[in-house]
């Protein structure tokens, strides 16, 4: 190996590190990792690329970071214990969001139905019933639950469940109803995924002139301005962004 090309692999692998590290303090990563991302120069960078596989590879493939599952597994049965004691509405709760971060749709509409038995408004549970019943393929039964919650809330859970609404009415082959409610949500505050699901109901009608608007105020919102914002929605910021020029009227 060639001194030039020896030294431009350092250099890259010191950038990585200086990366990991930087992140992993701004992202207040405990401080196991914080320790694991700082001493990664004494073992040849190793623990920077587990640290970069950890929390930005597994997220990019849709899978969630492994102390976020072990920490959801030790929580789970924490909760269970409880449950087994008292069995509260909100032990059941804490369980059925548990089992929604992890994607077990069937356990999660399992705890959801014990909540709603003792609380037959818990908007949350309905929600959770309602994207749950969506993703084991019975849009028509999720439709009652999340329309439920966005008749009270329109804007819950800062803007899904008007969102997975649509959804749902989309694989019903209600296409006006989606367009309702996608309209009634975002009369509240431009929601992202909202944002870009009505615009494309427009774009494919041929409505550009409304379609630009609707993401032009998604974008020039005072909240998209901010970090947290731009880095919780930020695939469908860019979505809302191609749109805009591939309709022409670049962002």
């Amino acid at each position: 190996m060639t001194p030039v090309l020896l030294l431009a692999m350092n250099v890259a692998l010191f950038g990585v590190w200086v990366y990991a590290v930087v992140d992993c303090a701004r992202e207040q990563r405990s401080y196991i990792w914080l320790a694991v991302a700082a001493f990664a120069p004494l073992t040849f960078y190793v623990p920077a690329f587990l640290y970069l596989a950890n929390f930005k590879l597994l997220p990019a493939m849709g899978r969630r970071p492994i102390d976020d599952v072990i920490a959801a597994g030790r929580r789970l049965r924490e909760v269970s214990a409880r449950v087994a004691d008292r069995g509260l509405c909100g032990d059941y709760l804490e369980i059925s969001t548990i089992l929604y971060d992890e994607k077990n749709w069937s356990e999660c509409l399992a705890a959801v139905k014990r909540v709603l038995e003792m609380e037959d408004d818990n908007l949350h549970a309905h929600f959770l019933g309602g994207v749950s019943l969506l993703r084991l393929g019975k849009p028509e039964q999720a439709a009652v639950h999340l329309s439920f919650v966005c008749e009270e809330r329109p804007d819950f859970a800062d803007g899904e469940a008007p969102a997975r609404l649509a959804e749902a009415y989309f694989l019903l082959g209600h296409e006006k109803d989606a367009e309702s409610v996608l309209r009634r949500g975002l009369k509240s505050h431009p929601m992202p995924e909202a944002s870009v699901q009505l615009a494309q109901i427009l774009i494919a009608r041929n409505d550009r002139g409304e379609a630009a608007q609707v993401l032009r105020r998604l974008i020039d919102a005072p909240a998209a301005q901010s970090e947290w914002f731009t880095r919780k929605h930020r695939l469908w910021l860019r979505e809302a962004r191609e749109l805009l020029r591939a309709i022409g009227d670049g962002a």
